[in-house]
């Protein structure tokens, strides 16, 4: 099996097939899924170094910012209620 040339050799006769191009690559690269991770690490760490800029709201103030969110969390949940309670059945 010729996997670069994406041809099968038996004897005198070949068969030729197609393959995905990410899926030939990992195959002759030697990728699995956590190679394929390992190799975006650096921009794996970015963005977990700059998450904040994301989600800033779990960053106030350490547990204060998770006490805000879980607030408003409690809030939203109270307005969904106000509305269920004034649907007719």
């Amino acid at each position: 099996i010729d996997l670069k040339e994406e041809k099968i050799i038996f004897g005198n006769s070949e068969i030729k097939f197609d393959i995905d191009p990410f899926k030939k690559k990992c195959l002759l690269e030697g990728l699995d899924d956590i190679a394929l991770s390992l190799a975006k690490k650096e921009k794996i760490t970015d963005f977990e170094e700059n998450l904040i800029h994301h989600l800033p709201n779990i960053y106030i103030n350490g547990d204060k910012g998770r006490e805000k969110l879980r607030s408003e969390e409690k809030r939203m949940q109270e307005g969904v209620n106000k509305v269920l309670s004034k649907t007719p059945n």
